[in-house]
């Protein structure tokens, strides 16, 4: 059973700093924020929460701070290169921090991650210092690096939920579903109204195998989010992984209901429905899909009626290949693929003629193309013609995918004509290549057959 690979949990936002922040706005609202007393106050370090944690400052570093902000409004920038000045070796870390912070700002992250570590290197208890350098790390996928520095933060004493939901996340990429539950559940306490941090969760506990607590949790949000397709598919692979197929789709059923055209949730219902025989419903769900997202279900659409096709299900996987071929841009890499389907779909509906034409079409575009020859080689058998068949099968041979199809099938039709030392032959290089006990038990008759036995 294919499940539904959810992308990749991301924070909503990467905020530099917390309510006693150096930095914290955008230069779209620097002209604004700069103007707030309780925030110049917080930049000009007149206040420290924790002085073990906040180094101090000079009263020639806070004048070099003051008109770096009087220039913040117009240039961040100008501000940066300003304080630039005012930093050396001797400097107060304050200064690194709030450097790193307009770098930030500016998307310099590189020497903004290098005047964080600076501000670390002056004052190793720099709390903001600890925890900007972590919010910096998960914005530039370093998850390692990041779990260290935020947790040297938390350490110090910061109490924030997104520092914790931010710590989880970079847990969970780093699949540590333990630590990352953990620290889900703390920021969850911290900000209960924070859906983000009930969502990591409810990811968290279905990566790490959880099923029945997923499933539950899921449920809980679904009161307040009927609409949200992500956690329908989390009950739906859940019930699958709980060997219960058809709570499953009667999960996705009502998703279809709450969430209609979520075209990932259709395909998991179609592979379901296939898998429990119920084909018509399978062809229904993967129809939906194709025409609802088009080019997006071409690959899973294409593969259910492949899927269909082989389990003799001719007209489902007939209007199938329609619904691709009227909803979805065929890639020029595909094109081939989708042109054998539909040649074998056209023997299997008896349409022998258009079938031999699509696929020389195949051959003669592209002579590498293995089921087109092993199609062909059928038709030219099943017409009598014997030699013609034989020449495609010895050319799907030479193909390494198709080799042992093509030496089986070569098998079966010298075994028609009673040539049985050839055949077993044949047999024999197929095992030779991939043991199977259906080919050896075949191989065994067919040997009997040449002794005579």
């Amino acid at each position: 059973m294919r499940l539904i690979q959810l992308r990749s949990f991301r924070p909503l936002s990467l905020l530099l700093l917390g309510s006693a922040s150096l930095f914290h706005a955008s230069p779209a609202q620097s002209a604004d924020f700069v103007r707030d007393p309780e925030w110049r106050a917080g930049f000009l370090g007149s206040y420290r929460v924790l002085a073990a944690v906040e180094p101090e400052i000079t009263e020639d570093e806070r004048t070099a701070l003051r008109e770096t902000l009087n220039q913040m409004s117009t240039s961040l920038p100008a501000a940066a290169q300003h304080l630039q000045g005012a930093i050396n070796q001797q400097s107060s870390a304050a200064l690194n921090l709030v450097l790193g912070n307009l770098y930030f700002q500016t998307g310099e992250l590189e020497r903004a991650q290098q005047q964080y570590r600076q501000a670390i290197g002056k004052h190793p208890n720099f709390l903001r210092a600890y925890q900007n350098l972590g919010l910096l790390e998960v914005q530039r996928d370093q998850h390692d690096d990041a779990i260290r520095s935020l947790s040297k933060a938390i350490e110090l004493g910061a109490k924030e939920a997104r520092l914790y939901g931010l710590l989880a996340y970079c847990f969970l990429h780093r699949q540590d579903y333990l630590a990352a539950e953990q620290a889900y559940r703390e920021a969850h306490l911290l900000d209960p109204d924070n859906r983000d941090w009930q969502m990591g969760l409810v990811q968290v506990l279905s990566q790490s195998g959880d099923h029945q607590a997923t499933i539950t949790l899921c449920r809980q949000l679904l009161d307040e989010a009927p609409d949200n397709a992500v956690l329908w598919k989390l009950i739906a692979n859940a019930q699958v992984s709980l060997q219960q197929p058809l709570a499953a789709a009667k999960t996705l059923e009502m998703a279809r209901v709450y969430s209609p055209g979520d075209p990932s949730s259709l395909a998991l219902l179609g592979d379901i429905y296939f898998n429990e025989g119920l084909f018509a419903l399978a062809q229904s769900s993967y129809a939906e899909a194709i025409a609802q997202s088009g080019d997006q279900a071409f690959e899973p659409t294409l593969r259910m009626a492949g899927l269909l096709l082989r389990s003799e299900e001719v007209e489902p996987a007939y209007d199938l290949l329609q619904k691709i071929q009227q909803h979805a841009t065929i890639p020029a890499n595909r094109e081939l693929d989708v042109l054998t389907l539909q040649a074998k779909i056209q023997r299997r509906q008896g349409n022998e003629a258009e079938a031999t034409e699509t696929l020389r079409k195949i051959v003669n575009l592209d002579g590498t193309q293995g089921e087109a020859l092993l199609e062909l080689a059928d038709y030219h058998w099943n017409h009598g013609e014997q030699a013609a068949a034989l020449e495609r099968l010895q050319q799907a041979q030479r193909l390494e995918a198709y080799r042992f199809d093509a030496l089986v099938r070569h098998a079966q039709l010298l075994v028609s004509l009673k040539r049985y030392d050839e055949a077993a032959e044949r047999l024999n290089q197929a095992l030779q290549l991939r043991e199977e006990p259906r080919i050896q038990r075949y191989y065994d008759q067919v040997r009997r057959a040449a002794q005579g036995v």
